[in-house]
């Protein structure tokens, strides 16, 4: 079984905190959560540059803890505007997804609130976007999507995988 926590930490609910607090509500706001097509353009362009400079460049989403992505799940819109951020990154170039349920996602030791990562978490994310073998990384951490051909439509879903 996957277990990767050097600290001990005291038992804490991060998303009633979070839900509390408000540090949450960001969700719901399209301007923070939808990407504007200017966004995409930037993306477009420093991959441009960094492909035009032989630099290797890689691409991932960032992951939220479990509970609150599962909200964005159960709502239709957030779900629909995720689908398509997702979609629009795999159309400009292949990306790592951390942005899924998994077994880091599921366990709060992991996140410092709901939509932020403590550092051993963020050395597992560059764990597996370094390809290092001495770290044991659960099944479903940061799955890799590949580029996608330039098409319509978007998929719904869970974005798990």
């Amino acid at each position: 079984m996957f277990e990767y926590y050097p600290e001990k930490t005291g038992e804490k609910d991060i998303y009633a905190i979070g839900r509390t607090n408000h540090a949450s509500d960001f969700i719901n706001d399209p301007e923070y959560t939808g990407i504007s097509e200017d966004r995409l353009s930037y993306l477009k362009r420093v991959i441009a540059l960094c492909e035009e400079h032989n630099t290797r460049v890689i691409v991932f989403v960032t992951p939220l803890y479990a509970r609150l992505l599962n909200d964005v799940y159960e709502d239709e819109n957030l779900n629909a505007r995720l689908a398509q951020f997702k979609h629009d990154i795999s159309e400009i170039t292949s990306y790592y997804d951390f942005l899924t349920i998994n077994p880091v996602t599921e366990d709060a030791r992991y996140f410092g609130d709901p939509s932020h990562v403590k550092p051993t978490t963020g050395n597992l994310i560059l764990a597996r976007l370094f390809g290092e073998a001495s770290v044991e990384l659960p099944q479903g951490f940061g799955v890799y999507v590949e580029k996608a051909e330039p098409h319509r439509g978007v998929p719904v879903g869970n974005g798990g995988g």
